[in-house]
């Protein structure tokens, strides 16, 4: 999303300079009032923003409504946390919302890939 954001512009009307990134991680340093999910020092992956209306991830801080947070899987890093959200939803999209996966079926992926030990990367926790 990014690239194409980058390449053709943002989406809404609105005056440049934005700040891009859809996807985003980090860790929570303040709540609001009415935030009742998370606590301050919480690990947390999101995707919101970075599309020209509400700021990108890009930025050193976010804020952001709970609604769209959740709380991290614990064997994540922030890169793969940060790089997963929609990813993930567009998958969750393909099968159950477009493929009209159902409770119990079993789904078969060609050429999928996954990396089984992220630790040769050296990634920083």
């Amino acid at each position: 999303m990014d690239i194409k954001v980058r390449r053709n512009g943002v989406f809404y009307d609105r005056p440049l300079p934005a700040v891009l990134g859809c996807d985003g991680a980090g860790i929570v340093v303040e709540t609001g009032a009415a935030a009742h999910q998370f606590n301050v020092g919480d690990k947390v992956w999101f995707c919101h923003g970075g599309l020209g209306r509400e700021q990108g991830n890009y930025a050193e801080y976010t804020v952001i409504d709970d609604r769209w947070v959740s709380l991290s899987p614990r064997p994540f890093h922030f890169i793969e946390a940060a790089a997963a959200p929609l990813v993930l939803i567009t998958a969750w999209g393909a099968l159950f919302d477009r493929g009209g996966l159902q409770a119990g079926q079993t789904v078969l992926i060609h050429a999928g890939a996954a990396v089984s030990d992220m630790s040769r990367y050296n990634w920083p926790s």
